[in-house]
């Protein structure tokens, strides 16, 4: 068993990434076990979200197995568009008006 472990920087358990997994099974003679996560599409406007995904090996382990790269980060990258203008985009007033009412949108 390989035991996973999450450290959440930026992004958030729950919002932006869930059904994170806590461990995954190697059987003798495989070279790469998988595991999978969702990251949520949300429409909130945000910058990168980063959290660092670490392995480490059960203590049940056989002690032939050994570990390289043991910590990844993990950055999303978000796919909102914000986009900005006056509306109308041509605006007429008289001269003397008390105020003006510009709308951006």
């Amino acid at each position: 068993t390989i035991d996973i472990s999450y450290d959440f920087i930026t992004a958030t358990s729950g919002m932006d990434v869930t059904d994170l997994t806590n461990s995954v099974t190697a059987t003798p003679g495989d070279t790469e076990a998988c595991f999978t996560f969702k990251v949520v599409d949300d429409s909130v406007l945000e910058a990168r979200e980063c959290f660092n995904i670490s392995i480490n090996v059960s203590s049940s382990a056989p002690a032939a197995v050994a570990i390289s790269n043991d910590e990844v980060q993990y950055c999303i990258a978000d796919n909102d568009d914000i986009t900005v203008g006056f509306d109308p985009s041509t605006y007429s007033v008289t001269e003397g008006a008390p105020t003006v009412d510009l709308v951006v949108s």
